[in-house]
């Protein structure tokens, strides 16, 4: 189907949600191309990403939940008790390894994802990257000249995020939990980026994860979390659920970082006509180098003229939130 056809038909049947399917096999970087934004200085094959973390949980959302007038999806009301952070931590510990053959593959998210980063660059010394991983979004920008600290508190992850930086100078590797950012003081990094895990895999503590990004953000903060379509639509195919994250809609992740005084430039959807074109139509266009950036430009303009607040893309990053320190 030619992309404009493919746009028309998802204004007028946005509300049937198909699956973005992803070639994992192909060898290319996350824009369908041979280099990415970050890769100008990284050794050939190793690309820089901006992951859709694996589904290492699933949370159960439900019917409609009104939020300022708004008429929203309703999640089902999640667990209210302590989040086990430890069992967590063995969860990323046991994912480390895998998570550097998913960053191998091409995703139209991930793609999104660089781009937005790459338009807050301007003015940016300091960046702190909040789960970093293995240093999907800490190594390239670091290895670009940035100040960069990198924190997650999987120590297999920080050990692979470590080796891969082979002792340079400009990065600093952190063992800590997001929800609880103490070591650093108020408004310390001109940028911060928190992609996912950290957030959505807090459970109840999600919340306050976002504070603390927030908190220590002096400028700009690109946070991504589960989108409540996401969990919604897993529940309705009957998908298993292992256990509890926490999901947002754009009106209440606009809230939630509007409430820790940030300006919200950015909350919805990511990627929702990649969603909306469906499995063939994306293999198509990642196989397609000269198809590529066409694509994400009408997947950003979709985002933000078509449908703000669609479902994001097939995965558990689906909502991205951008904002600057008010």
């Amino acid at each position: 189907m030619p992309l404009g056809a493919s746009i028309a038909a998802a204004k007028t049947h946005f509300m049937i949600w198909g699956e973005t399917c992803i070639d994992s096999s192909s060898d290319v970087d996350p824009l369908g191309r041979t280099r990415s934004p970050f890769a100008r200085h990284m050794p050939p094959r190793t690309y820089p990403d901006a992951f859709d973390r694996p589904q290492r949980a699933a949370a159960s959302v439900s019917p409609l939940d009104g939020r300022k007038g708004a008429c929203m999806l309703e999640r089902e009301r999640r667990r209210v008790m302590g989040f086990d952070f430890e069992e967590a931590r063995r969860s990323w510990d046991a994912h480390a390894e895998k998570e550097e053959a998913w960053l191998r593959s091409p995703s139209v998210n991930r793609a999104l994802r660089i781009r937005e980063i790459e338009r807050r660059l301007d003015g940016v010394r300091t960046i702190l990257d909040v789960g970093g991983g293995t240093g999907a979004f800490s190594l390239p920008l670091a290895q670009r000249g940035f100040e960069v600290v990198h924190v997650d508190f999987s120590p297999a992850m920080l050990d692979i995020a470590r080796r891969k930086a082979g002792g340079a100078g400009n990065i600093r590797f952190v063992e800590a939990n997001a929800v609880d950012l103490s070591m650093f003081a108020d408004r310390s990094f001109d940028l911060v980026l928190n992609m996912d895990g950290p957030i959505s895999a807090s459970g109840a503590e999600a919340p306050r994860v976002l504070g603390e990004s927030c908190r220590v953000a002096r400028r700009t903060l690109i946070v991504t979390a589960a989108h409540g379509a996401w969990a919604f639509l897993r529940r309705v195919r009957g998908r298993p659920i292992e256990a509890e994250i926490r999901t947002f809609l754009a009106a209440e992740l606009r809230e939630t970082l509007e409430a820790h005084g940030m300006t919200v430039l950015r909350a919805g959807g990511l990627g929702s006509l990649a969603h909306l074109c469906g499995d063939d139509f994306v293999k198509g266009v990642l196989a397609d180098a000269g198809r590529v950036e066409a694509f994400l430009d009408e997947c950003e303009r979709f985002d933000a003229e078509v449908l703000p607040e669609g479902p994001g893309t097939n995965d558990d990053t689906g909502l991205i939130g951008v904002a600057e320190r008010g």
